[in-house]
């Protein structure tokens, strides 16, 4: 079953376009994307990532797909795989990278990278069953260019 993937609450918003890597495989509009070589392809884990795509992959070489770049002062609305709890609010988790299945990953708690958990969505109350809504922040790791440079 598909998931909302990320959806784009607040924040400062900045959009480039970027040529397909028409042979990564394929994402939805919603999912977090990454660079390679210089194209746009699914993310692969939840450390150095380059935005979230506005367009679905073609397959096609040479469409570009426009990105909102994430950074860590933008909200965004994502399901969590898992059933939801108040006590969530405030840690790091990772979130899962696959297409049609990108969500918060609740049993990957990690201060290496991936989403800090800002408050449970209103609309789905304290506690949820699995797809219960989160606003999410990127945390500095899991964006592009962002802290630390090795």
């Amino acid at each position: 079953m598909a998931t909302i993937g990320f959806r784009y609450l607040s924040g400062p918003v900045e959009v480039q376009t970027f040529p397909e890597d028409e042979t990564a495989g394929s994402f939805n509009a919603g999912e977090v994307v990454k660079l390679s070589s210089g194209e746009v392809c699914l993310a692969s884990g939840y450390v150095d990532n380059l935005g979230v795509a506005l367009a679905p992959a073609t397959g096609t070489a040479g469409t570009m797909i426009p990105v909102m770049i994430i950074n860590p002062l933008q909200r965004w609305v994502v399901a969590a795989d898992t059933t939801t709890a108040v006590t969530m609010v405030g840690a790091i988790y990772g979130f899962n990278v696959t297409a049609d299945a990108q969500a918060v990953d609740l049993s990957q708690t990690t201060a290496d990278g991936g989403v800090f958990i800002e408050k449970l969505d209103p609309r789905d109350g304290a506690h949820t069953g699995s797809g219960g809504r989160m606003i999410v922040r990127f945390v500095d790791s899991a964006c592009l260019g962002v802290g630390a440079v090795n």
